[in-house]
């Protein structure tokens, strides 16, 4: 699991320092420019995953709730980063959608220096 993650961590930061991503949308590509974020767009996609954090939780295990919250997540997090609408959405590429929107998130925490 350890190495996994590793992975997903070079990954992501290999992908944090683009600006330009090519994503398969239902059979085709479409390349999307990164944007950053407002604060109040970063504080809702925040916001939803405390929640997707509680319903995941020992006490409360609501999985089946959780599991839309985890595609809101994901789907606002493309939204707002890259303009991705919500059939491009639901036509593209989860793995690599899920990717490039926890790279931009994590540009977003830790900027690229000058």
């Amino acid at each position: 699991m350890g190495e996994t993650n590793d992975a997903y961590i070079q990954i992501l930061q290999r992908l944090a320092k683009l600006n330009e991503f090519t994503i398969e949308i239902d059979g085709g590509s479409k390349t999307y420019q990164r944007r950053k974020i407002k604060g109040k767009e970063y504080s809702e996609i925040e916001k939803l995953r405390a929640r997707y954090a509680t319903l995941t939780s020992p006490a409360k295990q609501r999985f089946e709730e959780a599991s839309d919250v985890y595609i809101e997540i994901y789907e606002k997090c493309a939204l707002y980063y890259l303009g991705m609408t919500k059939e491009e959405f639901e036509n593209g590429d989860l793995e690599e959608i899920k990717k490039v929107c926890d790279a931009c998130s994590h540009r977003t925490l830790f900027p690229l220096p000058n």
